[in-house]
């Protein structure tokens, strides 16, 4: 599906540039919970303590799946998942009736305006993706693709800007 594209932004663990990628944005990863549940109000968590908790998730082919398995293998278990979807507004929509939690991007799911869930930090072990954008840097790239390309970098520098502590 790569080859076939003349973009992708996707995720990744690794955060190390290539020939035809940039790393565009690191992202902390959420523990998100309905906002009765009994983590919704601690300051942060540690992934092993939701080993008995169900969770809701991505598909198991996505990249982010296979980004949220290997945090959870750092953490000595593997998650209980009651459903998956490939929509990240499905996703919210089963942890908010209770469905199970999920670990969810701090800002590119746009979590934070929806006031019935509550998004914890994560800190043991610290869970975090890189958004990459891909191109094959083998095929000649158009105007239109590499105006478009820069547009995406600013963006997320930007981002980075608005999201930065201080």
């Amino acid at each position: 599906a790569e080859a076939a594209c003349d973009l992708l932004l996707t995720s990744s663990l690794d955060p190390e540039d290539c020939p035809g990628s940039i790393t565009v944005f690191k992202e902390n990863l959420m523990l998100t919970v309905p906002s009765g549940h009994p983590f919704a109000n601690r300051p942060h968590v540690h992934l092993k303590e939701l080993m008995n908790e169900d969770f809701v998730a991505s598909k198991p082919t996505s990249v982010y799946r296979k980004i949220m398995a290997y945090y959870f293998e750092q953490a000595g278990f593997k998650p209980r998942i009651v459903l998956d979807s490939d929509y990240s507004s499905i996703i919210k929509s089963l942890v908010q009736s209770g469905i199970g939690v999920a670990i969810m991007p701090e800002y590119t799911w746009e979590e934070a305006a929806d006031a019935h869930l509550a998004f914890i930090p994560i800190v043991d072990p610290p869970c975090y993706r890189y958004l990459k954008l891909v191109w094959n840097s083998d095929t000649y790239i158009t105007h239109a693709v590499t105006l478009f390309k820069n547009y995406i970098i600013e963006f997320f520098k930007e981002l980075e800007k608005k999201t930065a502590t201080p």
